[in-house]
């Protein structure tokens, strides 16, 4: 049994279709926050009265939020809704984010912009504006914050602490078991002594 020219054009029309569809379904997987993303449409003009404006509802209010959240945007919320409410329509916040010095519990604003700032988490390749930990006053998990500290060493830091009294240079590290001179490389540039 032969294919005709038109069942030919006819299955390389359905790969085609399928192709595509495939990839679209790929890019959404691959990017979905630029898939899923609450942006706002602009207000359109009205029809009638040129330069007229359709007012937003005076139940909802328009907030940029960007920073260390999954998907960083324009969201239209409810009149009295909360920085948690925003931040968890946003997907949440990312592993770096520090919210220490946000009020969660907070109203929202129409127009507010709000930022998520960077934590103490650090990858390497940079300390510049990155808030260095204190190993004379830091508590177990802002030490675990320090890219190459983790809980076992963070510990064994306190307890050089405890034992030996605060710790006059960041070298002093040396003296603690498993600490060697790489790992204080690695970590020189996010703690100090004071």
């Amino acid at each position: 049994m032969q294919i005709t020219r038109e069942q030919q054009f006819i299955i390389l029309g359905l790969i085609f279709v399928i192709l595509i569809g495939g990839g679209v379904t790929f890019y959404r997987k691959c990017f979905p926050a630029v898939a899923e993303q609450k942006i706002i449409d602009l207000v359109p003009l009205k029809e009638e009265g040129m330069g007229e404006v359709v007012s937003i509802p005076d139940k909802q209010i328009v907030v940029y939020l960007c920073g260390e959240v999954r998907k960083e945007g324009v969201y239209k919320v409810k009149e009295g809704s909360r920085l948690a409410d925003l931040i968890r329509l946003a997907g949440g916040i990312t592993s770096c984010a520090d919210l220490a010095n946000l009020n969660l519990a907070s109203l929202l604003k129409d127009g507010d912009k709000i930022t998520v700032p960077v934590g103490q988490r650090v990858i390497m390749g940079g300390s510049e504006g990155i808030k260095k930990v204190n190993l004379n006053t830091a508590s177990l998990d802002q030490l675990k914050t320090v890219s190459g500290i983790g809980p076992t060493t963070a510990q064994k830091i306190i307890d050089y602490r405890k034992t030996h009294g605060p710790f006059s240079k960041p070298e002093d590290l040396l003296k603690i078991p498993r600490f060697g001179k790489a790992r204080l490389e690695q970590v020189k540039d996010f703690i100090s002594i004071y």
